[in-house]
């Protein structure tokens, strides 16, 4: 909702890219400095940081001197009517979606989640992948943000494309990058052993390089799909908060016991989360 109010259509993936990935940055930070610290200095450093961040907040304006388009100089429809749209109830023409347009919707949402899930659970289980496997924390960590930093390199360069050259691409985008990030994940199944360091590296900048560049191109489309900002953005993160519970649950439970080889190992977890981004392709594609 922020981009479209202050950003034109040669701004606005960029501007929603750039808020998209301040969650990852800090995630990024947090997975580098937590293998170096204690659990109390960790929280030291988050408390500092925290308490730095906040007084910005003061400095955000509501909204700019003049509409940069015609939909951002509108009110933002709630998202109670998107819920109502999106269930065929009646309501005002603005906010009135088709049946395809619903459809839509309801298959980008299902896939946001995969996708925003899949991240959230794979920053949450690093460690329990990785470590059965004979990988240190530090190595973890760097797996972590090696996949990050990628993520912010790869959107900070395809956004302004997107912008200003292939503005009207979202969906070749979607067909590319999806593909390309469902086999990445699916790789790890087999990747996650011992010595195979090199491997690993690849994977995860391939699945950083995808995650990032697909999370703005998803959130606008769903713009798009509704022209509600609010409510789309809405829906969609919980989406992706509802997917990441479900997975971190669920691939908890299938920790290897202790008489494994290797003790305590995730494999049975990472089949999950291998096919729980196939099904989502398989949806993305239909």
């Amino acid at each position: 909702m922020y981009s479209e109010r202050w950003f034109n259509l040669n701004g606005r993936t960029t501007a929603t890219m750039l808020i998209a990935i301040a969650n990852p940055i800090g995630a990024a930070i947090g997975l580098l400095l937590s293998p170096l610290r204690t659990t109390r200095q960790s929280l030291l450093v988050l408390g500092i940081i925290s308490t730095v961040a906040v007084p910005v907040v003061f400095l955000i304006s509501d909204s700019p001197p003049s509409p940069p388009t015609y939909s951002g100089s509108k009110p933002p429809l709630s998202p109670s009517s998107l819920c109502r749209a999106v269930l065929g109830l009646q309501v005002p023409q603005e906010a009135y979606m088709t049946p395809r347009e619903r459809i839509d919707f309801l298959i980008v949402t299902i896939f946001f989640g995969a996708l925003v899930g899949a991240s959230v659970a794979a920053s949450v289980l690093a460690a329990e992948w990785f470590q059965p496997a004979g990988y240190p924390p530090m190595i973890d960590g760097l797996f972590g943000a090696t996949s990050i930093l990628a993520g912010i390199i790869a959107a900070a360069i395809a956004a302004p494309l997107l912008d200003r050259v292939f503005t009207h691409s979202n969906l070749v985008t979607l067909k590319i990058l999806v593909p390309t990030l469902s086999l990445a994940w699916l790789s790890l199944i087999w990747a996650v052993r011992p010595n195979n360091i090199v491997i690993l590296f690849v994977l995860m900048v391939v699945i950083g390089t995808c995650n990032m560049i697909l999370l703005p191109v998803i959130l606008e489309h769903g713009v798009e799909l509704t022209r509600n900002a609010h409510g789309s953005a809405s829906i969609l993160w919980c989406s992706g908060n509802i997917f990441g519970i479900i997975l971190i649950l669920a691939e908890g439970a299938l920790r290897a016991p202790s008489t494994a080889n290797p003790p305590y190992n995730m494999h049975g977890a990472l089949i999950l989360h291998g096919c729980c981004r196939q099904i989502s392709i398989s949806w993305r594609t239909h």
